[in-house]
């Protein structure tokens, strides 16, 4: 006589539990059609409502006018020996730091730039080698002028104290922070008029701003001039004006 097995009590009730499971994701899965995707928060390519608005950028350019000057002065001379030449060049830029020293210079806003000593050969000699005839020194001074006023009165002493060369005239702002300052207000207030306007196109209401990032930010550039001693020893001095130029992205909310 066969013996019968009833199943056991753990299997039906982990049969039932698996049967239960499937009913319950069933009708989602029939109901979502064929290779659809819902993306979760933080998946590429989901919508970030904390970033969502409207994007604009603005520029604004602000005229400074420069307050200090630069300048670089020279001192060229020639000699039969290079010791000859060196001392020679280097007695009148001497002479030349004593000036400006004399008319307010401060000690920290002059610096020797460049000191050149090189042979001078005679090459008119046709079908001979060239002749050293001498050497040729050269000494550069840099000269920062606070006072902007004051440029063309020193350069007019450095000349008349013995220097041979100016070059390098140029105007700064010593401090832009005011310019910068202001270009960016303005530039905020530019990327808010274009977002006003992209706005209303698109029918919507502008909110405050979410972030404001600064693109670009260009510092007053140096102005650079020629410096020309006129026939009566003066010499005539402009600085111009410079420009301080900045950029901002501004993300505005939607309302």
């Amino acid at each position: 006589m066969s013996e019968t097995r009833q199943p056991s009590t753990r299997l039906i009730a982990v049969a039932a539990l698996v049967v239960g499971a499937m009913a319950l994701v069933a009708p989602s899965v029939l109901a979502r059609p064929a290779g659809s995707t819902s993306p979760s928060p933080g998946t590429p390519g989901a919508p970030d409502p904390a970033v969502a608005g409207v994007t604009a950028t603005g520029t604004a350019t602000v005229i400074a006018t420069p307050d200090e000057a630069a300048f670089s002065v020279g001192v060229e001379l020639q000699a039969e020996t290079a010791a000859g030449a060196l001392a020679d060049a280097s007695q009148k830029m001497e002479a030349v730091i004593s000036a400006l020293r004399a008319k307010g210079v401060d000690e920290r806003d002059l610096r020797t730039s460049n000191v050149s000593l090189s042979p001078v050969y005679d090459y008119s000699r046709e079908g001979q080698a060239p002749r050293l005839v001498g050497y040729a020194a050269n000494e550069q001074l840099s000269v920062a002028v606070r006072d902007i006023d004051a440029t063309g009165m020193l350069i007019d002493a450095a000349v008349s104290a013995g220097a041979t060369t100016v070059s390098g005239v140029s105007f700064t702002v010593a401090d832009p922070t005011k310019a910068t300052d202001e270009a960016r207000k303005a530039a905020v207030e530019d990327a808010r008029r274009r977002a006003e306007g992209l706005a209303a196109a698109a029918g919507v209401g502008l909110g405050s701003p979410i972030s404001i990032v600064e693109t670009s930010a260009t510092p007053p550039a140096p102005v650079y001039r020629e410096a020309m001693v006129a026939a009566d020893g003066a010499v005539p001095i402009q600085p111009g004006t410079t420009e301080v130029i900045v950029s901002v992205e501004v993300v505005f909310a939607i309302r």
